[in-house]
């Protein structure tokens, strides 16, 4: 999918599908960090995730609740790339580390299965 294409369906997004898909991502899938994802439900999730975390205060409970299942959102972002979940330690590192989380899960997936197994979700 082409960031235009990504940035078309923002315009057009059904927004209690998003807050929707993000509910059931932080409730039935809190410690889920097996199988894969696409570029399409990881940005799904992530884009309100990091609009919310940036509100004072209120932001800083949102990100410790939404705090692994990013991980484990970012994890499985990683494996439908063929990478290991295990990359995220990077992120440790100042500012680099954090840049380097974000190409890493911009990168196209791997249209076949992979040793992480099917694409299994958008």
């Amino acid at each position: 999918m082409s960031f235009d294409s990504f940035l078309n369906k923002v315009k057009t997004a059904d927004y209690k599908q998003v807050a929707e898909y993000v509910k059931e991502t932080i409730t039935t899938k809190y410690f889920y960090f097996d199988g894969r994802i696409g570029l399409e439900g990881y940005w799904t999730y992530m884009l309100p995730v990091l609009i919310l975390s940036i509100i004072p205060v209120v932001g800083w409970i949102w990100g410790l609740a939404t705090l692994l299942p990013s991980l484990g959102m970012s994890a499985r972002r990683l494996h439908d790339t063929g990478k290991t979940g295990w990359l995220l330690l990077i992120g440790i590192i100042p500012v680099v580390g954090g840049l380097a989380i974000i190409y890493l899960c911009c990168q196209p997936g791997q249209p076949e299965a992979n040793q992480y197994g099917e694409i299994n979700e958008k």
